[in-house]
């Protein structure tokens, strides 16, 4: 995906058909070989170890009738001690989800319903929304209105006033690029303003990032002021990578006395930034 990722990367599950049968056991009785993986997926009581290799053991084939338990599992709160371990098993299971055969039926709401429910952990509310961009990318065959949906969503979460507008950011950047459905003078307008008033660093980190990837220039008179800030480093790395993608001429100057002096960690940031501008100059004679 910050990947949506960003932002972040996931594993992609392992999926191999179970073998449903039985077998003849010495008493002359019969036996089913095939465990309930999903009963220990969704089993509190069991290792997170243990309930992500029975994801990885899924059949890419589930039943309407397994589809909905896992489904209620995404949706369910957890309360667990390894909060961190269940937002991976979630993550896993989503993955699977998206690579059954054919498009499970009811997968865009069941995460659309995880990211909009405040209650729900904050990590996997922010993966939903990823996973939807993911999930859209791939098609989102399960209901012939899942990318409509699915847009509006991220529309939704990107103009929200909370660190999760970041995500739902990027998720549209990676969508306008697929196709024209993204009104993009609506996505250029939401990334400049996250970038100008957002409370929170990394929602305006995220932003810089795609108005500089989307060419907006309107963004220069703010990154030029944060290349010369010391307030927060990571804001003032992102807008000096910023302007070397989307400045003019003149910035050259700019980045070459902010150069002279700068601590190694941001050394090597203006020297990138220099480069790639005069190789921009260059290329434009």
């Amino acid at each position: 995906m910050k990947s949506l990722d960003t932002h972040r990367q996931k594993g992609i599950a392992v999926l191999t058909c179970l073998v449903i049968g039985v077998l003849p056991v010495l008493a002359g009785g019969i036996r089913n070989e095939d465990p309930d993986r999903i009963g220990v997926i969704t089993n509190v009581q069991a290792g997170i170890v243990q309930r992500t290799s029975a994801v990885h053991e899924l059949s890419d084939h589930l039943e309407a009738s397994e589809l909905h338990r896992l489904f209620q599992f995404l949706g369910r709160h957890s309360n667990e001690r390894n909060a961190a371990g269940v937002r991976y098993l979630k993550n896993e299971v989503v993955t699977a989800l998206r690579h059954q055969s054919t498009p499970p039926a009811g997968l865009t709401e069941t995460l659309i319903n995880v990211y909009q429910d405040t209650q729900q952990d904050s990590a996997v509310r922010d993966y939903a929304l990823q996973h939807l961009a993911c999930w859209y990318e791939e098609g989102a065959g399960d209901a012939y209105d899942s990318k409509s949906r699915i847009r509006l969503t991220l529309i939704a979460a990107s103009e929200s006033d909370s660190e999760i507008a970041a995500t739902g950011l990027l998720g549209l950047h990676r969508l306008s690029l697929l196709d024209g459905s993204v009104e993009v003078e609506r996505l250029n307008s939401t990334a400049l303003r996250l970038a100008k008033i957002s409370s929170a660093s990394s929602v305006r980190v995220t932003a810089i990032q795609v108005c500089a990837e989307r060419g907006c220039s309107s963004i220069l008179p703010i990154i030029r002021s944060l290349a010369q800030s010391d307030n927060d480093s990571a804001l003032r790395v992102s807008s000096i990578a910023a302007l070397g993608q989307l400045g003019e001429a003149t910035d050259l100057a700019l980045l070459r006395r902010l150069r002279i002096g700068a601590i190694p960690s941001l050394k090597s940031a203006f020297e990138t930034a220099v480069t790639k501008l005069e190789r921009k100059n260059q290329n434009a004679f």
